[in-house]
């Protein structure tokens, strides 16, 4: 009988041909990683607000609505908020609201990532305490309902009653 050199051999001598290096797998985790931070940097919540019509420059919007008479709606919002993003992520997101919201006013973003900053000066003013936070105000540019983070259809009524679901809770 003609045996092959492993055989010859046996099983304890034969080594591994192939490579257990964990080197690839640890490259694509990265690439994966950055690819999920890349994509919610660029595409997330603030870029769908701005997407959605919402402007982070206060003037402009006081412009923008004197010249349209349309109402403003101002969201207090910061990137370390856990309820922002998911108010922003599930409710501002969702296709009804966004149209509505387009429809009848004026958007504005104030951001107070930066807790020293300009925005969170602004905030003050405004008397904001907590976050997220919704400040409603009439054409005319007097504050009318204050509210915070709500499923959609809540946030819906609340706008359509221009605040008074909310004060009569």
């Amino acid at each position: 009988m003609i045996e092959t050199r492993e055989e010859e051999r046996g099983t304890d001598d034969v080594e591994p041909t192939t490579s257990t290096s964990p080197l690839p797998r640890v490259i694509l985790f990265a690439l994966l990683i950055g690819g999920a931070v890349a994509g919610w940097r660029y595409l997330g919540p603030k870029n769908a607000l701005a997407q959605a019509g919402w402007t982070y420059d206060w003037d402009a919007a006081v412009e923008q609505s004197r010249r349209t008479g349309k109402p403003a709606l101002v969201l207090f919002t910061a990137d370390w908020c856990g309820p922002c993003q998911m108010f922003k992520s599930h409710v501002l997101c969702d296709a009804e609201v966004q149209k509505y919201l387009r429809d009848h006013y004026t958007l504005v973003v104030v951001d107070v990532t930066n807790r020293t900053g300009p925005n969170a000066q602004r905030a003050a003013e405004c008397n904001v305490r907590g976050i997220p936070a919704l400040i409603l105000y009439d054409k005319s540019g007097e504050e009318v309902a204050r509210g915070g983070g709500m499923p959609a259809d809540a946030l819906l009524a609340w706008l359509r009653s221009s605040g008074a679901a909310a004060r009569s809770r």
